[in-house]
């Protein structure tokens, strides 16, 4: 995909208007704090808990209309294999606030969130790394919010939101699927044939669109980036600070040294979720990846820390390793499950027709030609992938396994012909 000039510029301009804004909420945090009686700390996390309905409903929708809901929701509908079944996102989000509003309501308002702190520290590896799928900013949201009602109006004014939203990329992943590509200046293969689905989006918008339009959803997709990325990084940064270090590390931390871990593990976090986009370009992957830990791991403890009086620390810790075992090993035996490895095979080679030398394509020709059963050419396929990624545990790996395979191959071959020529 080309560069997009313009969309670049808008982009850029929109993050240094992030940045001003930026500036100006932390001056005003400090003139709040220096006419108050808040501390730092719940100024900078909660808001000084004075957030209204209309900031609420804001914040808290544009927390989880993300990039990752925006162009998961393309891909996902785009893409041949899953399609429109899998766009659930708008929906189990939606369901999420409702029915977590509705029990708020029943448990008497907010003061049931004071009791997720068990939950908050048992998910501290996985927020750390992982962002926000906890849900931790969820409840901060809530809990920043200026009484247990206003929270409560915000879920369910959010709730049908999130669902309206979620259209316009509905709409773009089915109009890129039914395209005919070879029409437009993309030009054929396709998106999906090209290895490119997970870039459908933006792909739509510039080849689909005209530039102006073009030139909008590039900024809106950037707006909701950052909408989600704030969110998280001070979510991970609020379990840290207020769960572990001022709770169990160092409890006579000062607000100012509470400020720089904060501050700290903003960075770290940051750091941690940039480096596992160089694990998979995929955001449903990671969508995915993130649903099952939320729901397998977080779930069952936010229902027994509610419900069950009995319900402590230990039992978190011992709930979270079970949960995290049996999610592993659902895993192992999703990696089990039958491949169509000739279909990976004929995409692969329709990108190297397009993209020769693509170590993606060719990486994945050799695993699936390997699979078939024809070594010598996975071989092949896999010598050229490692040319141009010497150091790629995978390609040695399968490579290894092709030269393996040859071997045993010629091995037999021998035996067939020593029987052959030189019989017992």
């Amino acid at each position: 995909m080309s560069l997009n000039i313009p969309g670049l510029v808008v982009t850029v301009l929109f993050y240094l208007l992030v940045l001003g804004i930026g500036i100006w909420a932390s001056m005003k945090s400090k003139r709040v704090h220096k006419n108050s009686q808040a501390d730092q700390t719940e100024i900078t996390l909660l808001g000084n808990r004075g957030i209204s309905l209309a900031v609420g409903v804001f914040t808290m929708t544009a927390t989880f209309v993300g990039g990752g809901f925006i162009v998961g929701l393309a891909e996902a509908v785009y893409t041949p294999t899953m399609g429109l079944t899998w766009a659930v996102m708008p929906v189990t989000s939606s369901l999420s606030f409702i029915i977590v509003a509705i029990i708020y309501t029943l448990l008497g308002g907010l003061y049931s969130v004071a009791y997720t702190d068990i939950i908050q520290l048992s998910l501290i590896f996985f927020s750390l790394t992982l962002g926000n799928l906890g849900y931790q900013d969820f409840h901060q949201r809530t809990l920043s919010a200026t009484s247990s009602a206003t929270a409560r109006i915000t879920c369910f004014i959010a709730a049908p939101i999130m669902l309206i939203l979620g259209i316009p990329s509905v709409l773009i992943g089915a109009a890129a699927a039914s395209t005919d590509w070879n029409m437009t200046m993309y030009g054929s293969p396709s998106p999906y044939e090209r290895g490119e689905a997970t870039q459908v989006l933006p792909i739509a918008l510039q080849y689909l669109t005209p530039n102006y339009i073009s030139i909008i959803g590039i900024g809106a997709v950037a707006a909701a980036v950052m909408s989600s990325t704030d969110s998280a990084l001070l979510s991970g940064a609020s379990i840290f600070s207020s769960n572990i270090y001022k709770n169990i590390l160092r409890t006579n931390a000062s607000e100012r040294e509470l400020l720089w871990v904060i501050r700290i593990t903003v960075v770290l976090v940051g750091l941690a979720g940039t480096s596992l986009t160089f694990l998979d370009n995929s955001i449903m992957v990671f969508w995915i990846m993130g649903s099952g830990i939320t729901y397998t791991i977080m779930f069952p403890q936010l229902v027994c820390v509610l419900f069950f009086n009995i319900s402590n620390a230990y039992g978190s810790i011992i709930g979270l390793l079970v949960a995290l075992l049996l999610r592993v090993l659902s895993a192992c035996l999703l990696q089990r499950q039958r491949v169509d490895y000739a279909r990976v095979r004929e995409y692969s080679l329709q990108v190297l027709q397009w993209r020769p030398g693509d170590v993606k394509a060719l990486y994945r020709a050799g695993v699936a030609t390997l699979e078939l059963g024809d070594a010598q050419t996975a071989k092949q396929y896999l010598t050229q992938a490692r040319r141009d990624r010497p150091n790629d545990a995978n390609v040695r790996k399968h490579l290894q396994r092709a030269e393996e395979k040859l071997n045993l191959e010629l091995q037999k071959e021998k035996a067939m012909y020593h029987e052959m020529f030189f019989p017992a």
